[in-house]
């Protein structure tokens, strides 16, 4: 497993963008990508992840880990609408808004999906944390390189207004 903590900053809402490649198809295993977010200074954290298989199948699902490094399942993984072929980049999108998950998944190249593949509850994490990405190459799978690239990450709490001074006549 390869990790990587995109900012020290921490937030509780958030809406994550990245695209993703590998330089190989599996032949064996799996292949993961995924988006660590509202991880804690403990170490948990809610993931969404994709999993890439070698019938070119590709699940999208959530994960919540454990400062023990476990994870469990939050909701049900569902199947991508497409098939993963060699050269092709994914994009991934994931949003945490208090209890909710969502998340979607496409060619990049292709238009966004208009609604969310994957959407889920959990209130196992209710607070902020910092936000990460990660990659891993499943036992049996064949060598190859994971390309993470197109971060992006929008807090969707609207900023507190500065009250303006009012003038004194």
């Amino acid at each position: 497993t390869r990790s990587a903590w995109v900012s020290p900053s921490s937030a509780e809402d958030v809406d994550v963008t990245n695209s993703f490649g590998v330089s190989a198809l599996p032949t064996a295993g799996s292949v993961y990508q995924g988006q660590m977010v509202r991880t804690t200074a403990a170490g948990a954290y809610y993931t969404s992840r994709l999993r890439i298989m070698p019938d070119k199948t590709i699940y999208l699902g959530f994960r919540s880990v454990g400062t023990d490094g476990v994870a469990t399942a939050v909701g049900t993984d569902v199947k991508a609408p497409f098939a993963m072929a060699a050269g092709a980049r994914l994009a991934l999108r994931t949003q945490i808004e208090g209890s909710a998950l969502r998340a979607r998944v496409w060619i990049q190249g292709t238009a966004e999906p208009t609604s969310w593949q994957l959407s889920a509850s959990s209130s196992l994490l209710p607070g902020a944390g910092q936000f990460g990405i990660w990659g891993y190459l499943g036992g049996s799978t064949n060598s190859m390189n994971i390309t993470v690239d197109d971060i992006a990450v929008t807090s969707l709490v609207a900023p507190t207004p500065t009250p303006k001074p009012t003038p004194t006549p």
